[in-house]
């Protein structure tokens, strides 16, 4: 494929992402706005636009931008493959901060449904991104069984006995972040799981700590050495 058409098919993937992450927020756009986005090293133009149309993904209404359905299809699995990029970047790859978007940015474009699927299966299917952005969930998320074992998992899928490291907490409650942080349950924290019924209590450091189920659901490992059947 030419360098002039690779540009082309980037272009149209950044500016469905623009467009999807302005759905999500239930925020419009006019043409003439979409023009002066900046995605990146990304700058959009009228072609753009009309390709994006002639293709069936956009089409404009009341003088706004909106994705069609099929357009709202494709961002989707773009912006899926993109902030997949970032959690395995910042989680497992241990990116520098600085380099973390315009990496995710090169890998989005060239990532497969099927690795994707790998990768989010790999990290235990995150539901956030490192910015706190949901990851649109794919068919591998559905299914109770995968035939590649999670490197990463929440914490509340550990058995009594088996540890693993914090890798990342994924809540929507900022207060939860704040408190977990307090407590000193932040990425590079070993936690071993002591009980699961009828609390759930783990032990780290030189501290246990009893937690709700839907707090350890969010908070998840990395998982360790030792475990017991795997």
């Amino acid at each position: 494929m030419d360098d002039d058409k690779t540009r082309s098919l980037e272009l149209l993937d950044e500016i469905l992402s623009v467009l999807y992450e302005k759905w999500e927020r239930n925020e419009g756009v006019t043409p003439g706005e979409l023009l002066r986005v900046r995605h990146g090293e990304y700058v959009f133009t009228d072609a753009i636009l009309d390709n994006a149309a002639q293709a069936g993904y956009l089409e404009q209404a009341n003088g706004m931008v909106e994705l069609t359905s099929a357009g709202r299809r494709q961002a989707r699995s773009i912006v899926r493959c993109a902030r997949l990029a970032e959690r395995l970047l910042v989680d497992v790859l241990r990116v520098r901060d600085d380099l973390v978007e315009p990496s995710a940015c090169r890998l989005e474009h060239s990532l497969s449904e099927e690795v994707a699927e790998s990768i989010c299966t790999l990290l235990g299917h995150p539901k956030t991104c490192p910015h706190g952005h949901p990851i649109p969930p794919g068919e591998c998320c559905g299914r109770a069984s995968t035939e590649i074992h999670p490197i990463v998992k929440p914490l509340s899928a550990l058995r009594p006995g088996e540890e693993g490291t914090v890798a990342y907490v994924s809540s929507r409650f900022h207060s939860r972040l704040t408190r977990l942080a307090g407590l000193g349950l932040m990425p590079g924290q070993i936690v071993q799981v002591k009980q699961v019924r009828p609390s759930f209590v783990v032990a780290y450091g030189e501290m246990e700590l009893a937690l709700e189920k839907d707090v350890a659901d969010e908070i998840y490992v990395g998982l360790s050495g030792n475990r017991h059947g795997v």
